[in-house]
């Protein structure tokens, strides 16, 4: 837990490198856990921005494991930028007092402490951080359910009054350093999507040796390399562009180019990695009691940084409509038919299974873009291209 922290603070004072090995591992396992929401989310940030005594109040219990953290900065308008940041920190008295609502926040129902992103100006970066310790009057926290299964919460702010000594860093000033965090947060969640992409690979590989059809391995059959071939350039590439990007934030250089190349990167290579894997290993690959059920989930959660990630609530972003329709035609499953063939089964269900979902949280015509005739076209395409 205080692999970063500097062993003043009670810490091994180790760099961002280290981190990353740790990280990997933690992904090959599937590891569950607030390690990554207290660690990189939160202590991440203390040591960004932290005054010397907020450090010498925080560091020492996150070290020892006494304190969970995390960070709450996203917003129902599901954008990761300042405009996107509307919680409201009115100054009253001697302190602030909060007002708004907070999504998304990672293992809130555990935490002893949150970081929490609130706007304190008019600007377009007048953003602040405050330290928020739990529990406190006015803040409710709802757990959300999610496709994933991981941790995600909402956060209701209904007049939360904070000290003036809650303040991170400077006032106003909270915005360069969120976005610094949410970069190197990135690169760390690559680093679990690499440890989980070598799993997928210590899987598949045994299994087309083992596996026998038509009186053969079906490694054997140079459709199954390719797709281990391609699986392999995947895992080789954002492992590189991985220890690329965490080299630099280790050595203090400018990183921020290569993190974002990472996400974007990492993210894609990761969900495609493990789509070939299903295809590989067919329907022992969709058993969840198998070592495999487990990092199949990865994608899902660690996706999250790179707004991949899909959850079952009502007032989810809008604007990820395309995004879902994509992620549910890709992973939905039925046997195939005598008179459509699987895939075409699969993308006119899909589609079916969203237009429904739609309609059930009430999301307009207008919010997905759609003219008249678009639903009956939203449901004919996959049959005009022939798929």
């Amino acid at each position: 837990m205080g692999l970063l922290v500097p062993e003043i603070y009670g810490g091994f004072e180790g760099n961002f490198l280290d981190l990353t090995v740790v990280l990997a591992e933690m992904g090959y396992f599937a590891t569950p856990g607030p390690f990554f929401s207290t660690v990189v989310l939160g202590g991440l940030l203390v040591l960004e921005a932290a005054n010397d005594a907020q450090k010498a109040e925080i560091l020492p219990a996150l070290c020892s494991g006494e304190r969970v953290m995390t960070l709450a900065w996203m917003e129902n308008e599901g954008i990761f930028t300042p405009e996107g940041i509307n919680l409201s920190a009115a100054p009253e008295g001697d302190g602030y007092v909060l007002s708004g609502i907070k999504i998304f926040v990672p293992d809130a129902n555990v935490a002893d402490t949150m970081i929490c992103a609130a706007r304190t100006g008019k600007g377009e970066t007048d953003i602040s951080l405050f330290v928020v310790n739990t529990p406190i009057n006015g803040l409710k926290i709802n757990p959300l359910i999610t496709m994933a299964g991981d941790k995600q919460c909402e956060l209701v702010f209904d007049r939360v009054k904070l000290p003036r000594s809650s303040l991170l860093g400077e006032l106003n000033r909270g915005w360069p350093l969120l976005k610094k965090t949410q970069l190197m947060a990135s690169v760390a969640k690559c680093a679990e999507m690499m440890g989980g992409a070598r799993m997928v690979m210590d899987l598949v590989i045994p299994w087309t040796k083992e596996r026998i059809q038509f009186g053969r391995p079906i490694g054997s059959f140079q459709a199954v390399q390719h797709h281990c071939v391609n699986m392999l350039t995947y895992l080789d590439t954002l492992t590189f562009m991985t220890y690329e990007a965490a080299w630099l934030i280790s050595a203090k250089k400018s990183f921020e180019k290569e993190a974002s190349m990472c996400k974007a990167w990492v993210s894609d290579s990761h969900r495609k990695l493990v789509a070939l894997a299903h295809q590989v290993l067919a329907g022992w690959g969709l058993w969840r009691s198998t070592p495999w059920g487990y990092t199949s989930s990865g994608p899902r959660p660690l996706n999250c940084f790179s707004e991949t990630q899909i959850f079952i609530a009502n007032w989810w972003p809008r604007k990820c409509v395309f995004r879902a329709r994509a992620k549910i035609t890709s992973h939905f499953r039925m046997p195939s038919s005598d008179y459509l063939r699987p895939r075409l089964n699969r993308e006119i269900l899909g589609r079916v299974l969203l237009f429904l979902w739609f309609r059930s949280i009430g999301t307009a015509k207008s919010d997905l873009n759609l003219g008249a005739n678009s639903v009956n076209l939203f449901l004919r395409e996959p049959l005009e291209r022939g798929v």
